[in-house]
């Protein structure tokens, strides 16, 4: 049997190697990292940055970030470069428009990007919501969404795992493969109250179109 060994550039990094924090994240608490490969070539990084608010007394420099909790994204290459060619990053990909809760992030890389999501909360009495956000090799596709909408209050989405997927559907008319992929997210989704409240499992199928 072969064991698992690390991989680095150089000795240094054997041990793991920074994804290069900017100002924004170096003064931030940063927790709940997540990774995810894109066919052996490219990989997608996503963390949770909490900017403290400033001490008593000491004045708000617009130059730095709001106090607030940030999804943050960056992607690298087969050789842990930054693609800063494609998304200059680390970039924001939550719109600060929710409060982001504790539940661990899921990311997953799609064939052309990546799809980070997170659990979410509009309102203090609104349902705890998955929310996501794509990634394509041009930018941000799109904006912050729901994997699955309710308006109803006592409903609570929790524990999601996603995976990629690629399928050929049939043909154009010069022969060649008509090519759909995207990605498939099973999650817990609680509702009710009291002895009425269930928890079911619940799984979807996205597929990711870049004109959506």
């Amino acid at each position: 049997m072969v064991a698992p060994s690390p991989w680095a550039n150089n000795p240094s990094e054997l041990n793991g190697f920074g994804t290069r924090a900017n100002t924004f994240d170096s003064e931030s608490i940063l927790s709940r990292p997540a990774v995810a490969d894109q066919s052996g070539e490219n990989f997608g990084v996503v963390y949770v940055a909490t900017v403290p608010p400033p001490l008593p007394g000491e004045p708000f420099d617009p130059a730095h970030p709001a106090p607030g909790t940030y999804i943050r994204f960056q992607a690298f290459d087969h050789v842990l470069a930054p693609l800063d060619e494609v998304l200059p990053g680390p970039v924001t990909l939550s719109d600060g428009e929710g409060e982001i809760l504790s539940e661990p992030l899921s990311i997953v890389g799609w064939g052309d990007g990546y799809l980070a999501a997170w659990q979410e909360q509009a309102t203090s009495d609104g349902p705890s919501l998955l929310r996501a956000r794509a990634t394509s090799p041009t930018g941000l596709l799109g904006p912050e969404f729901s994997l699955s909408d309710s308006t109803d209050p006592t409903v609570v989405q929790r524990d999601l795992s996603m995976s990629f997927y690629e399928t050929i559907t049939g043909t154009d008319a010069a022969g060649d493969d008509i090519v759909s992929m995207g990605f498939n997210a099973v999650w817990i989704e609680e509702s009710g109250t009291g002895a009425d409240r269930t928890a079911h499992v619940k799984m979807q199928r996205y597929e990711v179109l870049f004109d959506a």
